[in-house]
């Protein structure tokens, strides 16, 4: 078992602020890396399966690491900050 522990949504809630952030700042930096972050959610190892029977779109998040809960399942907030970025990464009509 790694001692590493993914959490989806972390990195989605980091990503989407990013993009906020580059839409006051241009810094490319910014843009990029949130790019990337979003290129890897939007990835099969993270996409759930079509024949996962629940509402949600991703796996792989923490809910609460020092009580062992949640640990590397999909979370309805993630989901939330990882279709949040999406659309701002649309709305900045960048490529």
């Amino acid at each position: 078992m790694p001692c590493f522990n993914p959490d989806f949504s972390a990195a989605a809630i980091v990503t989407s602020a990013l993009f906020e952030l580059y839409t006051y700042t241009n810094n490319k930096t910014y843009l990029d890396f949130a790019t990337q972050v979003l290129n890897t959610l939007n990835s099969e190892a993270y996409l759930l399966k079509d024949t996962v029977n629940g509402p949600f779109v991703l796996d792989h998040s923490t809910g609460n690491w020092p009580k062992n809960d949640e640990i590397d399942e999909p979370i309805v907030y993630g989901d939330y900050y990882f279709l949040e970025a999406l659309t701002r990464k649309r709305n900045l009509d960048v490529q």
